[in-house]
């Protein structure tokens, strides 16, 4: 994906920003002191964002690494203490949320990032590290993941999740080892998150802000920024779709391309009907079967489009927001003694 983008990596031999299909960013010029990825463009990748919050939880519930947020250590010793002081009523973990065991838990991050839980581990001693990263984690979910987050919003949560790493890392880097608790200089690296999570981050956080530009100088529909569509669990679903389409006598389970393309155009017309039978378009309405769980699924679905069609947010919007992600990502880490390692730098 950082080859494809050219975000800091490049082909020797390939320059697929030459392409006349290229996608052009207009992008304000005083945006380049903290957007990195090129502005042309001939297609945008995101990392699966289900993946990237396991990625989290896995970090920080690994037994090799240890997370270092200024004067405090990320630590599961804290939310195992929340879960045998306090009742289930209050904060809604079991033990099973912080054991390694099922790496791909997603429903654990959910939990895990839940208010009722930072609220709660306010009266946990020592918790404030493990707040802060349990902020990261939620921002993650409500950028790239929940159908009802507006895209300013998600924008805005994008990018704290950008500044949380990028203030983190930079005091990390620049911290003296006699300051980082007793750890070594080279041990560094398992002090915070991985390289290809926090590549994650700021990759989905670039394509996010590019898309939403490109969508308000009307190079994209608005249908592009159905943005937590953008994830394995959609694809999956449109593939067990297509499989359906079979039909109930066909052994056959497995298509080529060009069937499966297919199957997806047919699924495409089904899907447009749809849709058009829900917002009232059609001259003759259909009733069309459907399953409990997905009346729930196209209410959000119709939630998070409203929400698109409320109105696009201008580019000065645009940059108060992740300003404002900026200052509150930067005070937050100041309550672990962060901005005086980094003050103090800057005197310098």
């Amino acid at each position: 994906m950082r080859l494809a983008t050219g975000f800091f990596a490049k082909f020797v031999n390939i320059s697929l920003c030459d392409r006349k299909d290229v996608l052009d960013i207009d992008l304000p010029k005083d945006w380049s002191a903290w957007f990195f990825m090129q502005t042309r463009q001939v297609f945008f990748c995101f990392q699966d964002p289900t993946h990237l919050c396991t990625k989290l939880r896995n970090r920080m519930l690994s037994k090799k690494a240890t997370m270092l947020i200024g004067n405090e250590v990320v630590s599961i010793e804290v939310l195992m203490k929340l879960i045998e002081t306090k009742s289930k009523l209050v904060h809604g973990l079991v033990k099973t949320d912080i054991q390694p065991k099922d790496r791909q838990n997603f429903k654990a991050c959910i939990k895990l990032s839940n208010d009722d839980v930072l609220v709660a581990l306010e009266d946990v001693d020592g918790s404030q590290a493990t707040r802060v990263y349990l902020r990261l984690l939620r921002s993650v979910i409500f950028a790239y993941i929940e159908h009802n987050t507006s895209i300013i919003d998600r924008i805005y949560h994008s990018w704290f999740a950008v500044f949380l790493c990028r203030i983190g890392q930079t005091w990390l880097q620049i911290i003296d080892e006699k300051d980082i608790l007793g750890y070594r200089v080279e041990t560094k690296t398992n002090l915070f998150i991985t390289g290809p999570a926090l590549f994650s981050i700021e990759l989905n956080a670039h394509s996010l802000l590019a898309v939403c530009l490109l969508v308000c100088q009307h190079k994209l529909p608005d249908s592009a920024l159905s943005i937590s569509k953008y994830s394995s669990q959609p694809c999956e679903a449109t593939f067990r779709l297509t499989r359906s389409m079979s039909g109930a006598f066909s052994s056959v389970v497995n298509f080529t391309t060009d069937q499966f393309l297919k199957r997806a155009g047919k699924l495409s017309v089904l899907t447009d009907l749809e849709n058009q039978n829900e917002s009232g378009q059609l001259d003759c309405p259909l009733q069309l079967p459907k399953h409990h769980k997905r009346r729930r699924k196209v209410a959000a679905s119709k939630k998070s489009a409203s929400n698109i069609t409320i109105g696009l947010p201008t580019n000065d919007t645009i940059k108060k927001t992740i300003h404002q992600a900026f200052n509150d990502a930067y005070k937050l880490l100041s309550e672990l003694d962060i901005n005086i390692a980094l003050e103090k730098k800057k005197k310098q």
